[in-house]
């Protein structure tokens, strides 16, 4: 059997990483390649003799890839070698395989498919991405789908990380015998939310939302506005302790 195992006879290596550049200040998560990877592996940025940063690793895929995420506060702007460890005291690197620059805002772009007609009566569905724009981990961004109320949907999304209303209230507080929609309606507009979470640069989430229109507007005229905004993970506990402490009173 271990003839058949490449890491009984691939040099123990770094190949590349993905993305290779983020932000000074925030946190990047990035994708890993090479050979002779291990679950105990360390991963380091190093300058010349002299170690700067150490990765968490935060997924082990194989012996050929590992997902990891830097910690960029503190670590000046340049380029870095990527250093590998093995409990065996091995090593590898990747010489200037890291930059650390400039840090940008973090940012969300928005792109859908949508059919060219919907007519009244008739199931259509969008496909809507989200992707981080910026050179660091978005911690949470949040996302309001708006069409008219009334308008009959149903949501799916591609990860566990991009959840639905329904998703993000567990079960025991749904009273039973109750479902909870996916949507909510504020006056004449229904709202389908959305909230993302640690979205690494370059990287996108998907969902699809299956829209029928019972009203009156057809076609082009049909109307939909989708708005997006992220926030870091300290807003994001500011934000959600009143209500919480709201709820529990």
């Amino acid at each position: 059997s271990c003839a058949k195992c490449l890491s009984c006879w691939v040099t123990f290596s770094v190949a590349s990483i993905t993305p290779d550049r983020g932000g000074s200040g925030g946190f990047v998560t990035a994708k890993l390649t090479g050979a002779g990877f291990r679950p105990t592996s360390r991963i380091f940025l190093f300058s010349g003799s002299q170690q700067i940063a150490e990765a968490e690793l935060r997924s082990f895929v194989s012996t050929m890839g590992m997902t990891v995420r830097w910690d960029l506060r503190g670590v000046p702007l340049g380029t870095y070698d990527i250093e590998v460890r093995n409990q065996d005291s091995s090593t590898a690197r990747l010489t200037g395989g890291f930059t650390v620059e400039p840090m940008r805002d973090p940012s969300i772009s928005v792109s859908h498919t949508t059919p060219r007609l919907l007519l009244v009566g008739r199931k259509e569905t969008y496909h809507f991405r989200f992707t981080n724009t910026s050179n660091i981990d978005v911690s949470y961004f949040f996302t309001n789908i708006a069409v008219p109320a009334g308008t009959e949907i149903s949501v799916e999304t591609d990860s566990d990380l991009l959840r639905t209303r329904n998703d993000m209230v567990p079960d025991s507080l749904i009273p039973e015998g109750e479902t909870l929609d996916d949507w909510a309606d504020n006056g004449d507009v229904r709202i389908v939310p959305l909230v993302g979470r640690d979205i690494p640069p370059g990287e996108a989430y998907n969902c699809r939302v299956t829209f029928r229109n019972p009203g009156a507007l057809s076609g082009e005229d049909f109307p939909m506005a989708v708005l997006t905004r992220t926030m870091t993970k300290e807003g994001f506990l500011a934000a959600q302790l009143p209500q919480i402490e709201t709820y529990r009173a």
